[in-house]
């Protein structure tokens, strides 16, 4: 029987972070929710079983170049699955670009069908061999 998947997850969103709650509920996840960016990475230092990587645009703070930065050089958010959702605006389009190089990531714009965000994580899960 597979363990349950662990999604470490970045939104300032209280509001969505209730909805990644009914979006991951069928698949049985298990979501760590974190106001920002910078606390996954905190959290991952700290060692804990993580799966996939989750992140909102919104979460990265004022300084987002420096936060993906840190995301990219860490050796244990290297290794995992990432997906970063963001809004589909001018602002945030070389954002887009960026994180998208990233190993292991992929970009999900907003909104996004929840069904599909469901499948990528469980597929993305999945090809890591989680």
């Amino acid at each position: 029987m597979p363990r349950t998947p662990v999604i470490l997850i970045a939104d300032r969103s209280r509001l969505a972070a209730n909805l990644y709650r009914l979006i991951f509920a069928p698949i049985g996840a298990n979501l760590l929710v974190r106001s920002r960016a910078t606390d996954i990475l905190d959290h991952l230092k700290r060692g804990a079983a993580v799966d996939i990587i989750m992140v909102s645009t919104n979460a990265l703070g004022p300084q987002p170049e420096d936060v993906i930065s840190r995301i990219e050089s860490d050796a244990r958010a290297s290794g995992l699955p990432k997906i970063f959702l963001c809004r589909e605006t001018k602002g945030e389009e070389l954002q887009r670009g960026r994180l998208a190089g990233l190993s292991n990531s992929r970009v999900v714009t907003r909104p996004f069908d929840p069904d599909e965000l469901a499948k990528l994580v469980k597929v993305s899960v999945r090809g890591a061999g989680r």
